[in-house]
């Protein structure tokens, strides 16, 4: 004869076995359509993020208004000159290694140089990378390598694409990155200002620069 704790049991199991098959009903039905919304939160804020990085200037460095006397590198004579600050494996600066060689084959009168910073205590060839490789291969491309980041120190270089534009009386009439954004593509202001300077503008231009620390 049941009791009536028995039977107080066996109505909480059957009520235990009725939430559970609720509980695997609900989640059977809408566990996909959460899961795809968590997702869809989670990849905006990942784009969201990544896009401000790209976007996020990096820091300039005290910049020579006149060609640094001390510097090892030799001016042009009688035409602009352009010096592009790089660091061997900074992924941005494929990007900006394409704005050069276009930026190379519209000014044959301008004295084009690709400065690669070595910091102190790495091993041989760390600045040997294909970006390296690339810049060697250009023929109006002067590729040095700075060690200890000397030059890039007179010249007022901290991030990799930094670049600099110095007109044919050794003043300095643009200072700033090449490309719009880290690893951008498009086409930006920058661009055009180049292109100024390179034509002979005598005002300085600036633009913001975007990619990895030089040291």
């Amino acid at each position: 004869m049941p009791t009536i704790f028995g039977s107080a049991k066996g109505l909480f199991g059957v009520h235990k076995q009725h939430a559970w098959r609720m509980a695997m009903t609900y989640f059977s039905k809408y566990s996909v359509p959460m899961l795809s919304a968590v997702w869809f939160v989670f990849a905006v804020a990942g784009f969201a993020r990544m896009s401000a990085y790209s976007q996020t200037p990096a820091p300039v460095g005290t910049l020579s208004s006149q060609w640094p006397s001390q510097s090892k590198i030799q001016a042009a004579c009688g035409m602009p000159t352009f010096l592009i600050f790089m660091h061997p494996h900074c992924p941005c600066s494929d990007a900006s290694f394409d704005v050069v060689k276009d930026q190379i084959a519209k000014h044959p009168k301008a004295k084009f140089y690709a400065v690669f910073v070595r910091p102190a205590g790495v091993e041989a060839k760390w600045e040997e990378t294909r970006l390296y490789q690339n810049c060697k291969a250009e023929p109006r491309l002067t590729t040095l390598v700075d060690q200890d980041g000397v030059e890039a120190k007179q010249f007022g270089a901290k991030t990799s694409g930094q670049a600099f534009i110095y007109s044919a009386t050794g003043q300095l009439v643009y200072s700033g990155g090449v490309t719009p954004g880290r690893g951008a593509t498009w086409t930006g202001r920058e661009r055009e200002l180049i292109e100024n300077a390179l034509n002979g503008a005598t005002s300085l231009q600036k633009a913001p620069v975007f990619g990895c620390s030089l040291l």
